[in-house]
């Protein structure tokens, strides 16, 4: 009688995800905000993460990341299609593939050219990382790099905050600031999991 109990109660009980591990990128990896929105992050190749959002508000897009945390092409979509006059795609120094990996107490800046539908102009980036630390979401729990981005271009400066999970090689944005627009804005990751394919 007890085996009958415990199997009817293993066979009821919801499926509880997975936290991902090193690798689990290629499958692709999911991550929830305290909004009701999420993120799905999915290695393309050597060097180069997608990333696909969903926000509460309806808002959908699409990002190409060198080594998870440097933007390479950003556009919105509509029903899983991008937004042509949208794109912006980013060309840095190197290739992708050959971008530092954020370590814990680094730094990088560099001039990048920026192709929007105007045409092309200049940005500089400048890219430092703090100590590891640990942070958890929901069940998982992993070593974390914060790191603070600043962007500057012609008339324009604002700063992103990058939570970067070395196991998985994904960069999880925190914190979004633009004195000159009054933006400062703080996003909370409150789970992570392993998309079940």
């Amino acid at each position: 009688m007890k085996l009958q109990i415990l199997l009817l109660s293993a066979v009821a009980a919801p499926a509880i995800a997975e936290c991902p591990a090193a690798g689990d990128l290629s499958g692709g990896i999911r991550a929830y905000t305290d909004d009701g929105g999420y993120e799905d992050y999915q290695s393309l190749r050597d060097g180069v993460v997608e990333i696909n959002v969903v926000y509460d508000d309806g808002y959908t897009g699409r990002m190409l990341l060198a080594q998870g945390t440097y933007i390479l092409d950003a556009v919105d979509t509509e029903n899983g299609k991008p937004v042509a006059d949208t794109r912006l795609t980013y060309a840095y120094p190197v290739n992708a593939q050959d971008m530092p990996i954020p370590q814990a107490d680094a730094r990088w800046s560099g001039r990048i050219n920026l192709r929007d539908l105007d045409g092309v102009f200049q940005e500089s980036q400048s890219h430092r990382w703090g100590p590891v630390t640990r942070a958890t979401f929901g069940a998982c729990s992993y070593d974390t790099i914060v790191g603070k981005i600043d962007y500057k271009g012609d008339g324009y400066s604002f700063q992103e905050e990058i939570q970067y999970l070395p196991e998985l090689g994904i960069g999880l944005l925190t914190g979004y600031t633009d004195a000159a627009e009054g933006i400062d804005d703080v996003y909370t990751y409150i789970s992570i999991e392993k998309l079940q394919n």
